[in-house]
């Protein structure tokens, strides 16, 4: 029996707002780089994150505040120093749900960008929230994202590396999938808007693992009738390539759910087959039927 994991994932429209920068193709060239942790391993912050009260981090002379909103969480970060600082703001899964922006977020001028980023910590199996930015001197900016969820797979965390001798080795090339899971299901959110989107990293950042190919499906009518999730962004639901081949987009036109399959094999290839033959032979009895149907 084949178990499926029902993720949620909410309406992605970013809004972004800065004042006073200048510019923001610094990052390369700012020298002077600030790690605000405070929100990822101070307790006594993220309890008071979770229980809605603004919350505050101070590292050399800059200032990072952060407070939830009824769409998601505001990020509002100050430079009063004369240099440009790049910031790093982590955040702990408790404290905000961890969530990936498509590619990078430009503020409304266009000079300031910043990265938003779900990352998963396979040594400590903990999950957090990675934003990056550069303000130039003497600026600040405020970020409030929507959100959408990232979904990410259930690694074993063991590549061949972790062998111990000639054996073992073997046994790990010839192994079905270094996915502990290979299954997987998400679902749209009924009571969000459209489109709706989400991510699924596709390389392991620890050890290098990779999924090679996804299998997908979605289906409009809970799951009665399934067919294949392609490129045309017409559909109900389409995927993208994304981050530069290492995870793929799913963005839900209506509500619909997807299931997939990393790595699939020549049973599930069969079984997709089938499930796509047996949509289109529904939806020819509809017409015919006059039902129109999905």
């Amino acid at each position: 029996m084949v178990l499926f994991a029902v993720f949620t994932v909410i309406g992605a429209s970013p809004t972004v707002m800065v004042a006073g920068a200048t510019s923001s193709n610094q990052t390369a060239t700012c020298s002077t780089v600030v790690q605000h942790n405070k929100f990822r391993t101070d307790n006594a912050t993220v309890d008071a994150l979770v229980n809605g009260t603004t919350v505050q981090s101070t590292v050399q002379n800059t200032r990072v505040t952060l407070s939830k909103t009824n769409t998601f969480y505001r990020l509002n970060a100050t430079n009063p120093n004369g240099y440009c600082v790049h910031f790093i703001v982590r955040v702990a899964n408790r404290g905000m749900p961890p969530a990936h922006l498509p590619g990078k977020v430009d503020s409304n001028d266009g000079n300031v960008t910043a990265t938003w980023e779900a990352i998963y910590d396979y040594n400590k199996s903990q999950m957090y929230t990675r934003i990056a930015f550069t303000l130039p001197a003497a600026s600040s900016a405020t970020f409030a994202p929507s959100e959408y969820r990232v979904k990410i797979l259930a690694w074993k965390s063991q590549g061949t590396s972790k062998a111990t001798n000639w054996w073992s080795n073997l046994k790990s090339k010839f192994s079905k999938s270094h996915v502990t899971k290979r299954h997987y299901q998400i679902k749209s959110s009924s009571t969000r808007s459209y489109p709706q989107e989400v991510v699924v990293p596709l390389r392991n950042p620890q050890t290098g693992e990779q999924v090679n190919k996804i299998a997908s499906m979605y289906s409009t009518n809970s799951g009665k009738t399934w067919k294949p999730v392609g490129t045309d962004t017409s559909n109900p639901v389409y995927k993208e390539t994304v981050q530069n081949g290492s995870a793929v987009r799913f963005t839900f036109n209506k509500q619909a759910q997807v299931k997939f399959v990393t790595n699939p094999t020549w049973l599930d290839k069969q079984r997709q087959h089938m499930q796509a033959y047996q949509a289109g032979l529904h939806a020819t009895i509809n017409k015919l039927l006059g039902h129109g149907g999905n």
